[in-house]
C-alpha cells in the first residue's frame, strides 16, 4: 500500500502526519511511503531525512494525491484536497464530522473513505485524549519549560522523550540551571540531535515561557513547577486560536506515608529519610508527612532521629554528602519560614 502525508496547508500549522521514523514502521510492514516536499521542515524534518528514511519526496502536491493509496494529514482536508481524492483512496485525518457535514458529503461524493482521527475510540482507560492518544507520532514544536531545583532526569528525559516521539523541542530550563541545562543540550547536540530540532531557550520564566506557550506553533507544553504557573500554562493554552495545545504538568504536591504496626520500623525510617532528603527534598514526590501508629511511634522516633543524627551535610560533589544545598536563597528562605509557622509549641526532632 501506497501511503502520502501532503504538507498541511493550514496557517501556522507545523505538525506532519508522517516522521522519517514512523515511516520506517511503515515500511517494515510492506508499505511504501511518500510525503510532498517540505511537507516536514516546520517540524524540524528535512527532506533528506525523509528520503534517508527510504520515503519518496514528491514535489507537486497534485502528485502525491494521485500516487498515494493512503493519506495521511494533521488537519481536517480542505475542499480543494477533497477534490483530489477518488473512490480507491482513503484518507486519515482529524475530519470533526459534525462540524464539517459539507465536507464529510464532498468526500462520500467522490466515493473515497475518510477515517476521522477524532472519532476513534480510545485504546485503554489510562488514556484520556483519544485522538492524540491514537495520533501520539504526530509532531510538532513541544516547549519543554523545567523547575530548577530538581535538574536531571525530568529535563533531560522530557526533552529526549519529546525528540523521540518526533517532535521539535524548544528546551527553557529554569534560571539557577541554565548552565548545565546548555552542557546537557550540547551533549545532544554532539550525540547527533539536529541544532534545528532542538533548540535552548535561556532566560526568564515569565518572559520566555510565557512567549512560548502563547506562540501557536507550539503543539504542547511539557512543564515541571508548582500549581499555580501549570494552571497559567492552560489557561493561556486554553484561550490560544486553533486547537488546544497540550499539556503535560508535574506539579508540587503533600506527600504523606501512613505507617501501622505491622511495618518494619527500619525499612520505614530508611525509606522516609531517603524519600524526604534525597535532593534535600528538593521534588515533588519527597516525603512531607509522616503518620505513624501509636504503638510504634517511640521506637519509629527513636530511630529516625538516629538516622538523622548521621546524616551529612554539605557540598553535593562529596560522596560522603547526604544532603545538600537549597537550590537558591529564596528557597531557603521559604523553607525556614515554613518552620517558623510551627511554633514553639510543637516537637521539633532535628533543626
Amino acid at each position: 500500500m501506497k501511503v502520502g502525508a501532503p504538507k498541511e496547508t493550514f496557517p501556522g500549522e507545523n505538525r506532519v502526519a508522517m516522521t522519517p521514523s514512523s515511516a520506517l514502521d511503515l515500511q517494515k510492514l510492506g508499505h511504501s511511503c511518500f510525503i510532498q516536499s517540505g511537507a516536514g521542515l516546520a517540524a524540524g524534518f528535512s527532506d533528506k531525512a525523509y528520503e534517508e528514511a527510504g520515503v519518496t519526496v514528491v514535489t507537486e502536491e497534485s502528485q502525491l494525491w494521485n500516487d498515494a493509496e493512503v493519506v495521511v494529514k494533521v488537519r481536517p482536508p480542505t475542499e480543494t484536497e477533497i477534490k483530489l481524492l477518488s473512490g480507491n483512496k482513503t484518507l486519515i485525518s482529524f475530519f470533526y464530522p459534525s462540524q464539517n457535514a459539507d465536507l464529510l458529503e464532498l468526500t462520500s461524493a467522490q466515493g473515497a473513505a475518510a477515517i476521522a482521527m477524532d472519532m476513534v475510540p480510545r485504546i485503554s482507560r489510562a488514556q484520556k485524549m483519544d485522538a492524540l492518544s491514537s495520533m501520539a507520532n504526530v509532531a510538532g514544536y513541544r516547549a519543554v519549560i523545567e523547575a530548577g531545583n530538581n535538574f536531571g532526569r525530568f529535563f533531560t528525559g522530557q526533552v529526549t522523550a519529546a525528540l523521540a516521539a518526533g517532535n521539535a523541542v524548544l528546551a527553557k530550563p529554569a534560571a539557577p540551571t541554565t548552565l548545565i541545562a546548555y552542557r546537557a543540550i550540547q551533549l545532544l547536540h554532539e550525540a547527533g540531535v539536529p541544532p534545528d530540532v532542538l533548540h535552548y531557550v535561556p532566560g526568564s520564566g515569565r518572559l520566555i515561557g510565557s512567549h512560548a506557550v502563547a506562540d501557536p506553533r507550539v503543539a504542547g507544553v511539557v512543564f515541571t513547577g508548582s500549581t499555580g504557573v501549570a494552571q497559567t500554562i492552560n489557561q493561556t493554552l486554553a484561550h490560544r486560536d486553533g486547537p488546544i495545545g497540550t499539556l503535560i504538568a508535574e506539579t508540587g504536591g503533600q506527600n504523606a506515608m501512613f505507617v501501622d504496626s505491622s511495618a518494619l520500623p527500619e525499612q520505614v525510617v530508611h525509606d522516609a529519610i531517603f524519600s524526604a532528603f534525597n535532593s534535600a527534598g528538593q521534588r515533588c514526590s519527597a516525603l512531607r508527612l509522616l503518620c505513624v501508629q501509636e504503638e510504634i511511634e517511640p521506637r519509629t522516633l527513636n530511630l529516625l532521629k538516629g538516622y538523622m543524627d548521621e546524616l551529612t551535610i554539605g557540598d553535593p560533589r562529596h560522596l560522603s554528602t547526604d544532603v545538600g544545598p537549597c537550590i537558591d536563597d529564596p528557597s531557603r528562605q521559604l523553607l525556614a519560614a515554613h518552620v517558623e509557622r510551627f511554633g514553639e509549641d510543637k516537637v521539633r526532632l532535628r533543626e
